[in-house]
C-alpha cells in the first residue's frame, strides 16, 4: 500500500468526534474529515487543528456551515448578514448530524487532502475546482 493510501485509510478509520467536542482537538498540524450522517462531506488540512475547528464557529469561515445554511433555509444571506435563530438552527443541525475525524500530519498534509478529495469528490461540499 502506498503512503498516501495508508494515510487515507488512517484518516478514514480515525475516531469520529462529535461537532460540539471540536475544541478538544490538539494544536497540531493535520488533516480532517467532516461527515454528515456518516457521509464524507468535507476534507481539510491545517497547520493547527484546534484553531481551525474553533474558526468553524463562525459561519463565514467554513464552507460546511454555509452549505448547511443554504440546505436548511433554501437561501443564505450574504456573508456578513446572519440571523441568530438561523445560526442556532445550523448549530443544532451540526451537533446532531456532524462528526469530525482527524490525524496529525506534519509533512504532506496538502497531498493527503488532495488525494482524499480526489477519491471522495462525489459526496464532498469542498470546492473541488480549487484542488
Amino acid at each position: 500500500m502506498k503512503k498516501l493510501e495508508k494515510m487515507e485509510q488512517e484518516l478514514l478509520n480515525a475516531e469520529r468526534v462529535s461537532y460540539e467536542k471540536r475544541d478538544t482537538f490538539p494544536p497540531k498540524p493535520g488533516c480532517y474529515l467532516i461527515r454528515e450522517k456518516g457521509i464524507i462531506r468535507y476534507v481539510g488540512e491545517t497547520r493547527n487543528l484546534r484553531a481551525r475547528m474553533m474558526e468553524s464557529k463562525r459561519t463565514q469561515n467554513h464552507t460546511l456551515k454555509s452549505y448547511v445554511g443554504r440546505k436548511l433555509f433554501g437561501r443564505w444571506e450574504g456573508q456578513k448578514t446572519r440571523y441568530n435563530d438561523e445560526e442556532e438552527r445550523i448549530n443544532k443541525y451540526l451537533i446532531k448530524y456532524i462528526t469530525i475525524s482527524f490525524i496529525p500530519v506534519y509533512f504532506g498534509r496538502k497531498e493527503l487532502e488532495e488525494h482524499v478529495v480526489k477519491n471522495h469528490r462525489d459526496t464532498l461540499y469542498n470546492k473541488v475546482s480549487k484542488r
